[in-house]
């Protein structure tokens, strides 16, 4: 149910945010990946237990 109302508001504001902002989701993406290498040093810190 909730989905059904998710997809319909999807429909409709989708387009907007992705078709004029596609560069910058593309932007944000790659300087995640930028932070992440320099903050991790490319390597996932293993919780330690």
């Amino acid at each position: 149910m909730l989905l059904g109302a998710v997809r319909r508001w999807w429909a409709q504001v989708g387009p907007y945010y992705t078709k004029p902002y596609r560069d910058v989701f593309i932007g944000v993406g790659i300087m995640t990946i930028i932070y992440y290498k320099i903050s991790y040093g490319g390597k996932l810190k293993k919780p330690s237990h």
